[in-house]
């Protein structure tokens, strides 16, 4: 929020889409606000949406993003809420966690930088679980296939059947296999899930001179990572909801 290149339509239409659907929760892997102040290198006056220009850039930012989270976190539909490198950027900056005092004022789970989540469901007295593993990451490397290396490195450390990760603002899935044993000895099989959650920024766009362009990064595409999932079979899909094709 607060670059001119986001696109604010879009993100509102999903936040509806959430909000009328009884079935979709949100899970937010952070950097929700530009938060680039001008003496920061990234600075670039052309891509600074000049709706929040007002004397209050970061607090137009945090205001507009709690009005939106408000529409969910009423019906008690966000999971929970990750920080980012650009909302630390501000945390270390005026000494304030701007994401954990939306999450504090709207009772939402706030998540930090990295997080374990379970989610329970049950049907008919009968439940099933699955563990996420979710965290805004860091990563070096344009390639796709480095981040889904470092993605997939991840299950060597963490133990889950979901990993997703945020900031590289690049959007894919992926699946692995794993054999384990049973509790009675049997060689059972599982699906593991690694997904780069995709954003509503368009980090390169034509009009505007972005930090982005600057640096050469490769213009994104704008979307987000539906989760389906279907607990009388124990199993979960992944599909990547992309703007231009949805």
């Amino acid at each position: 929020m607060g670059n001119v290149n986001t696109d604010l339509q879009y993100f509102e239409q999903v936040i509806d889409e959430v909000k009328n659907n009884p079935n979709a929760y949100l899970l937010g892997l952070g950097d929700w606000i530009e938060g680039i102040t001008p003496d920061d290198k990234r600075f670039e006056l052309d891509t600074i949406d000049k709706n929040y220009l007002d004397g209050n850039l970061i607090l137009n930012q945090v205001n507009y993003l709690k009005d939106k989270f408000k529409k969910l976190s009423s019906l008690d539909k966000i999971i929970g809420l990750h920080s980012g490198n650009h909302d630390d950027k501000l945390k270390k900056k005026f000494t304030m966690d701007f994401i954990k005092s939306i999450c504090d004022e709207l009772n939402i789970e706030y998540l930090g930088f990295s997080a374990y989540t379970r989610l329970k469901i049950v049907r008919d007295n009968r439940s099933t679980s699955f563990d996420i593993y979710s965290t805004h990451g860091s990563i070096a490397g344009r390639k796709k296939g480095n981040k889904i290396n470092r993605l997939e490195e991840m299950s060597g450390w963490y133990d889950a059947d979901m990993y997703f990760m945020g900031h590289s603002h690049d959007m894919f899935l992926s699946y692995d296999n794993q054999y384990y044993l049973t509790r009675k000895g049997k060689i059972a099989e599982k699906i593991k899930l690694f997904g780069n959650s995709g954003c509503f920024l368009k980090g390169v766009q034509y009009g505007t001179e972005s930090y982005a362009e600057k640096a050469n990064y490769s213009p994104n595409r704008i979307g987000y990572l539906k989760i389906k999932i279907y607990p009388e079979l124990n199993l979960f899909t992944g599909q990547e909801i992309n703007k231009l094709n949805r």
